[in-house]
């Protein structure tokens, strides 16, 4: 008799069966009708497993016995046996998937961290709405020529009437002196304001929520002609808002010509989220005589869990050659910006509780 193929068994065993039901099945088609002594000498299957694996196969209808002693086993016919298993099989699928289907549907769905907005008109719109939805922190970097739009600048004065912590950066894409005059005249002193002559990409950030980031051309004047093919990248991941607010201070914001800036009668309940930001205003605050105390929400670096803190800020590393950034506290806890590694807090959010001149 020739000797069982063992592609076959392993066929058979792709579709549910155990290697030796798999074996035992083919033996007695090979065989046919056989007594367990039989089908243990052709298959190899132990003696002391036989009864079981026989068993198996009944019941899930390869086999069929006798009721004599001993026992006749039959294979049934392998293509109405594969028919009802395919049948089963198909069942049961679609059974699974809906039950699936309906797990998925009772879990909210994710939208990507990452789109794309076409046309200029489009992508205006929507910085415009990142910097109406602010609360904390809103840094941008712009065509001048943007401001030239009414609305624009409406929204710019609602933010500082809300007392978000704006800074801005202008590119000079037109002449336009009375506009850049008019600007600085009604927010100095409310925020920070810098210019730019050579141009870089068009950033906005609200809150290291969400960001937007496209080419200058896009949004300039001009732009026009290049029409549909105006796009945008917005982003919902603060890691990514992290990584972007540190690519806008040191490749658009630092080599800027500074406006304006705010004063320090402006500060209090200002919040901060770029800790580069607050160290730059700090620094300059602490050498001119001001005593500043915070609020921070954040969480400890090495025991972790939330944190808020309350202290007067003694000492500040403003250190761009080092790219270091933090701050210190009365008590001695040292304060670092997201993703803070070196000190005893990652601050989330600093608010400016007070600000005043030292006493002599």
């Amino acid at each position: 008799m020739a000797s069982i193929d063992r592609e076959l068994v392993e066929a058979l065993e792709e579709l549910g069966l155990t290697r030796y039901e798999a074996l035992a099945y083919l033996a007695i088609l090979m065989s046919g009708p056989s007594v367990a002594t039989e089908i243990v000498k052709t298959s190899g299957i132990p003696q002391s497993r036989i009864y079981d694996v026989l068993s198996g196969l009944e019941r899930k209808g390869f086999i069929e016995s006798t009721g004599d002693r001993p026992k006749i086993y039959r294979a049934h016919d392998p293509e109405v046996v594969l028919e009802n298993m395919r049948k089963r099989f198909i069942n049961r699928i679609e059974e699974l998937k809906a039950k699936l289907n309906e797990i998925k549907r009772a879990v909210p769905e994710r939208k990507p961290s990452v789109w794309v907005v076409y046309r200029r008109e489009n992508i205006v719109a929507r910085i415009r709405l990142l910097m109406e939805r602010a609360v904390h922190e809103c840094l941008a970097a712009l065509p001048l020529s943007m401001l030239a739009d009414e609305a624009m600048r409406r929204v710019l004065e609602e933010m500082v009437s809300r007392h978000v912590n704006v800074v801005l950066v202008l590119y000079r894409d037109v002449e336009d002196k009375d506009l850049l005059e008019g600007l600085v005249k009604k927010f100095r002193g409310k925020l920070c304001l810098k210019i730019r002559e050579v141009p870089g990409p068009v950033v906005c950030l609200s809150d290291h929520l969400q960001s937007i980031i496209t080419s200058f051309k896009t949004i300039s004047w001009g732009a026009e002609r290049f029409g549909a093919k105006n796009h945008a990248l917005i982003a919902t991941e603060e890691d990514l808002a992290h990584v972007l607010s540190y690519f806008l201070y040191h490749s658009l914001y630092y080599n800027a010509v500074k406006l304006c800036e705010i004063v320090p009668e402006f500060m209090k309940g200002l919040r901060f989220i770029s800790v580069w930001r607050f160290t730059e205003l700090m620094k300059d605050l602490l050498m001119r005589g001001y005593e500043v105390r915070i609020r921070i929400k954040g969480s400890y670096i090495r025991k972790r869990g939330y944190v808020e803190l309350e202290g007067k800020v003694v000492n500040v590393n403003h250190d761009d050659d080092r790219r270091l950034y933090d701050l210190e506290l009365e008590d001695g806890t040292t304060v670092g910006g997201r993703e803070a590694t070196l000190e005893d807090v990652e601050a989330q959010i600093i608010e400016v509780v007070d600000v005043k001149l030292r006493k002599e």
